[in-house]
């Protein structure tokens, strides 16, 4: 039994040093090799939004977008109507549009104008640019 004891111990210790030298043989192997970066560039997220809303102000008459030309969905509707607007007489100019990408980002405000409904935190936000 004390034999069987000493080979077990033996054994464990064995697979022990075995694991931690494997461990220290992989970490060195990693850390050897060198990784490299792809340069990227460092324009600052103001800096894109900006772009992506001039782009966007620009593509836009200069009378602006009539609301009546849009076709609102009945929810959009029901939205443009709680907040006080006219969706008859209401235009959307250059100065609304960049604001609302700038608050709630160009892809929502190409999906709301294409179809979906601001939830209630968008609205809060494109609310801010009515008077733009």
């Amino acid at each position: 039994m004390k034999k069987f004891l000493i080979i077990s111990i033996c054994l464990l210790l064995f697979a022990l040093l075995t694991a931690v030298a494997t461990f220290f043989m992989v970490n060195q192997y990693i850390s050897s090799k060198s990784v490299r970066m792809p340069a990227t560039t460092t324009a600052t997220v103001e800096d894109v939004a900006s772009s992506t809303a001039n782009s966007i102000k620009n593509k836009i008459p200069d009378a602006g977008i009539p609301l009546s030309n849009i076709p609102l969905t009945e929810k959009q509707e029901s939205v443009a109507k709680a907040v006080g607007i006219n969706p008859d007489t209401f235009v959307i100019t250059k100065e609304m549009y960049q604001c609302a990408a700038e608050k709630v980002g160009d892809g929502r405000v190409q999906d709301i104008m294409a179809g979906d409904s601001p939830n209630a935190i968008e609205v809060a936000k494109l609310s801010l640019c009515l008077g733009s």
